[in-house]
């Protein structure tokens, strides 16, 4: 059996564990590529657990508990990142010289995010600075629609750093827009087809 690599992480994108809508039959192969997009949002913890917990009888099911096992088996992981990066760092414009196969105009993308000055972490003068009660000065600040009270997103330097280690499984953008439609497109579009 080949089995290339199997890594888990963890996306803002997909759902986990949701049954099939509907059964069909295929024709048994020996070849299987499965995509794993999870949602890394703290309020689905227990389907990741579980999810973790599934992988090896997974693997199992797939490999020997079969008439026909698969013997070629791709499992593939995209990590994506929704979080308080400014949008005009990851937006179109931002996002139409790089070329994510290439590692260095990656580097050029992910560094550009890193170097500048709102995803610097800051501890905000006004907030108590030096007693343990000071804040980070925010990378973004909205006010959403029909809300009184801004929201505000502080600099994601680790998730942007853990994003750019899954070279080009790896994708971020930002939270910080008022339509998150073009940050899940963007992410829809880098998924691998």
């Amino acid at each position: 059996m080949k089995l290339r690599e199997i890594s888990l992480a963890t996306s803002l994108l997909g759902c986990v564990l949701m049954p099939a809508a509907a059964a069909y039959a295929q024709a048994a192969s020996p070849k299987v590529d499965l995509l794993f997009v999870v949602d890394n949002s703290s309020s689905m913890q227990g389907e990741q657990a579980s999810l973790r917990a599934q992988i090896p009888a997974l693997i199992k099911k797939l490999t020997e508990d079969r008439e026909h096992p698969v013997t070629d088996l791709h499992v593939g992981v995209f990590f994506s990142v929704i979080a308080g990066v400014p949008v005009d760092l990851v937006d179109g414009e931002a996002l139409k010289n790089v070329a994510f196969e290439d590692s260095a105009s990656r580097d050029r993308f992910y560094n550009a995010i890193l170097n500048d000055p709102r995803m610097q972490e800051v501890v905000d003068p006004s907030t108590n600075p030096g007693t343990g009660q000071g804040n980070l000065i925010p990378s973004c600040v909205r006010i959403p629609a029909g809300e009184t009270n801004p929201a505000t997103a502080y600099p994601p330097r680790r998730l942007v750093e853990l994003a750019r280690q899954f070279g080009e499984q790896g994708f971020v953008q930002s939270i910080c827009q008022d339509d998150l439609a073009p940050a899940v497109s963007a992410i829809l579009d880098r998924l691998p087809r």
